[in-house]
Formats: C-alpha cells, structure tokens, sequence
C-alpha cells in the first residue's frame, strides 16, 4: 500500500491554487483541486505511477503530473 505524504508546502500550494482560481469560477477552483486529489488516490492503485524526484532519487518518491 502507498503511503501519501503532503507537505505544509504543498498544501499551502494547492489552497493558493484554488484561491486564485475561485477569483473566476468557485465550480472550476473545486473542479481542479479535485481532479488534483484523485490523480494522487491513482497511486493506491497503481504505487509505481509517477516518475522520480530527480534532485532526491529515490524511487519511494514520485512526482505525478496532475495536469
């Protein structure tokens, strides 16, 4: 089972995000975190998805595109 770990930094990332976007469309600001935390559930499924962070690499962390 994956483990996903979010850091204060990435959290604080994504609700400027959906702040920014909300400035336009509440529907899409929603739409978009969303659609951010679904790609990373995928990894529950499918733990080798993602590449590798190459300035850490090591291959218990990925990045994953969400876009």
């Amino acid at each position: 089972m994956v483990e996903v770990i979010w850091s204060t930094n990435s959290l604080h990332e994504l609700n400027h995000i959906a702040t920014f976007i909300a400035l336009d469309s509440k529907y899409y600001s929603k739409k978009v975190i969303n659609d951010i935390y679904e790609k990373v559930d995928l990894l529950h499924s499918f733990p080798r998805l993602g590449r590798i962070v190459p300035e850490i690499n090591k291959l218990s962390i990925k990045r994953v595109n969400t876009i």
